[in-house]
């Protein structure tokens, strides 16, 4: 995608994550993968650890706590690699889910808060309320989210309205920000703003304006 040329950087080395990933894992014990639709490459990093790898997938329901067959306990399951998409883990029972909570080194919390990227604007706002109100930050660590996070603007909020009027009077000012599906993942989708042109860009801001999301309505994250 040419990242690098646009200034993005990885936060971290990827080998060293991927390490510290594995580590995670009971090598001694089997290491069940839960799988739906994608398809993914979890089985390719774990298939090194020299642990017993075993695939379930969300219809298993009943087999969460131990795999049987005709009454006979065969294998109890006690660690669990998550590679589901939000929907399909929506789709399961709730008792399902906090059994899966357990076993899983994917935080439930991550999954369906921290990987919407709409929370970036959120904490951003909620900065000063966090250490002075609900103090759960201190001032220090505000100010290290403060710049460590993108600036991140959602759809019908007060600036983004203004980054709207702002890029009328300076066409540059687009090529700074990028635009992201709000229902899509991984990368798809995303358009940068430099290459756009000033009328294309404004077009899609146009459906930046409401937050109600309806079908058939593109909207972004700025």
């Amino acid at each position: 995608m040419g990242t690098r040329e646009k200034g993005f950087r990885g936060a971290a080395d990827c080998e060293e994550t991927i390490n510290e990933l594995l580590s995670l894992f009971d090598t001694s014990k089997p290491i069940h993968l839960l799988k739906g639709e994608e398809k993914g490459i979890d089985i390719r990093l774990k298939s090194g650890l020299g642990s017993k790898l075993r695939c379930i997938t969300p219809s298993d329901a009943d087999t969460w706590a131990v795999f049987e067959f005709e009454g006979e306990r065969l294998e109890k399951i006690q660690q669990v690699n998550l590679e589901l998409h939000q929907r399909e883990l929506r789709a399961m029972p709730t008792d399902i889910l906090r059994r899966l909570s357990q076993l899983c080194f994917n935080d439930m919390r991550v999954i369906f808060l921290v990987h919407d990227k709409r929370m970036l604007s959120i904490i951003l706002q909620e900065l000063d309320a966090l250490v002075h109100c609900h103090k759960v930050l201190t001032p220090t660590q505000a100010e290290i989210l403060r710049e460590g996070i993108s600036t991140t603007l959602l759809p019908a909020f007060p600036k983004t309205s203004r980054l709207m009027q702002d890029c009328h009077s300076n066409p540059n000012l687009k090529d700074s920000f990028i635009l992201k599906l709000i229902r899509s993942g991984k990368g798809i989708g995303i358009p940068f703003g430099d290459e756009l042109s000033s009328e294309d860009w404004q077009t899609r801001l146009e459906g930046c304006k409401h937050a109600t999301i309806s079908s058939g309505q593109t909207s972004y994250i700025i």
